[in-house]
């Protein structure tokens, strides 16, 4: 099971997370802003880390997260699709952050529609879930703006999230 190493949309241009994007990430894992609702800042090293890991899960997935470019090629976030463990259940999981200073623009909700239809599209799953702290109200509507409902709330690493899922559509 494979899915598309790049994805465009109206406003993004979307590629594959790669070793060579460790710095645009490192970025954005150091914005305080954006990883106030990630658990903070990562160091150097755990950036590398982190960029190793989302490496490998497209190695052993087919799929994973992609690198965000607006149309003049400025990075603007990161996200895609993951394996996550909730709840002691394997789930496919819509992930997504948007550079603080691109917040309001769209972009999470403009990349994370489309992996709802890349999801569906490419993957045998009924249902694909998303996630935040129950305090990230930006995140919350981004998640019911493109059909997610919310589920339940749950701890995650020793804190409080909201859990949101949508189902497969059925077929016509």
């Amino acid at each position: 099971m494979s899915v598309p190493e790049t994805l465009n949309t109206d406003g993004l241009a979307m590629e594959r997370i790669r070793f060579d994007h460790e710095p645009l990430l490192y970025g954005i894992h150091t914005d305080e802003r954006v990883t106030a609702t990630l658990g903070g800042p990562k160091s150097e090293d755990q950036n590398r880390d982190w960029v190793v890991e989302k490496v490998q899960h497209w190695e052993d997935n087919g799929f994973g997260l992609y690198a965000f470019f607006d149309r003049e090629g400025n990075f603007v976030g990161r996200g895609g699709l993951l394996q996550s463990d909730v709840d002691g259940k394997r789930e496919i999981e819509i992930n997504y952050s948007i550079v603080s200073e691109c917040w309001g623009r769209g972009y999470a909700t403009e990349a994370a529609t489309r992996f709802v239809q890349l999801g569906f599209d490419h993957l045998p799953v009924d249902s694909i879930i998303a996630f935040t702290k129950s305090t990230n109200t930006g995140s919350r509507r981004v998640m019911e703006k493109i059909g997610l409902t919310f589920s339940h709330d749950f701890d995650h690493h020793g804190t409080l999230h909201a859990l949101y899922r949508i189902q497969r559509p059925s077929p016509d």
